[in-house]
């Protein structure tokens, strides 16, 4: 009988151990988790996105990018779609009905998104110039149009021709 006491006082000593020091942990690392992404949460606007690409189609002497209404007034649930599970798997879920919208709706004859969730305005154009769909999509000379949203969770750029 002693024996069993001892055993269960150790075990609950021990579960006490284990329990606080996980507890800590757990804490510890939901800090430091929330800082991380405290400082990952994209610095900059949509405007200066879309200034670097603009900049970068000018090193590359293609003609700068226009913001047209017609791309921004859903832009918004382009920026959602993309940050959406169904993202993870389908990659632009959505784009096709959108874009089959804006060719016949609003005359486009090209239509093209990019997303990022890069939180520096340098991450996202070096993302995309290093990916060579996404530098594609932001260098095609077609393209004359653009809007583009920055949310908590990265950008969104999409792209139109006429």
């Amino acid at each position: 009988m002693k024996k069993k006491i001892i055993v269960l006082t150790l075990f609950i000593i021990w579960s006490g151990v284990v329990f606080s020091s996980g507890l800590k942990i757990g804490i510890n690392g939901s800090e430091l988790k929330y800082q991380e992404d405290q400082q990952r949460k994209p610095n900059y606007t949509g405007q200066q996105v879309q200034d670097a690409v603009n900049a970068y189609r000018k090193e590359l002497k293609l003609r700068e990018l226009k913001t047209d209404d017609f791309l921004c007034n859903d832009i918004f649930d382009r920026y959602s779609k993309m940050l959406s599970g169904e993202a993870l798997t389908t990659g632009h879920p959505g784009f096709e009905e959108w874009a089959n919208m804006k060719l016949n709706k609003y005359n486009f004859s090209l239509v093209g998104e990019v997303f990022s969730p890069y939180p520096t305005v340098e991450e996202v154009l070096n993302g995309w110039k290093g990916s060579p769909g996404h530098n594609d999509a932001i260098t095609k000379k077609e393209y004359s149009s653009v809007c583009t949203y920055a949310g908590e969770k990265g950008v969104v750029l999409v792209l139109g021709a006429k």
